[in-house]
């Protein structure tokens, strides 16, 4: 396929990489957001909402489930820490996203130390739970830092 041999092909896997990673950053910022605004009680009424037309369909829905457990067991210490994971992650991404879109050289080395991390816990993370998003996610960042590495070299040389 002569398509795959030209430098459009992965310079445009590169850049819808890149913009996914963004709109991730922007729903995980929004995550934060929304988690800050309510409490415990109002989450928890939320999720019983969501979750009740599911678990109604099947008592034993592991999402469902698991995400009624979690809430239960939110403590404030967990909530503001998710809510500064969420935030600080989700604009990390989005910064490093749209500098590197736009091209700027000295965040190649920010953004492969960033996803390359993220990528590493990921993996621990799948080792011990594994989970299709988390996998997702993996592949994706694997897919971004090898691609990273790619744009990098094509762009030094």
């Amino acid at each position: 396929m002569p398509f795959l041999n030209t430098l459009k092909f992965p310079r445009r896997l590169f850049r819808v990489s890149l913009a996914l990673k963004a709109i991730d950053g922007i729903l995980e910022m929004a995550g934060g957001i929304l988690l800050s605004i309510f409490n415990r009680r109002a989450l928890n009424r939320m999720v019983i909402v969501l979750t009740q037309h599911e678990l109604t369909e099947d008592p034993k829905d592991f999402v469902a489930t698991h995400l009624r457990s979690l809430v239960s067991h939110l403590t404030s210490d967990v909530k503001l820490f998710a809510v500064a994971y969420l935030l600080i992650h989700g604009v990390l991404k989005i910064a490093l996203a749209v500098n590197l879109l736009r091209g700027r050289e000295g965040v190649y080395p920010w953004a492969l130390a960033f996803f390359s991390v993220f990528m590493v816990y990921e993996a621990y993370q799948l080792s011990y739970t594994p989970s299709l998003a988390l996998a997702c996610f993996f592949f994706l960042d694997t897919a971004i830092v090898a691609l990273l590495y790619w744009e990098r070299r094509v762009t030094a040389q």
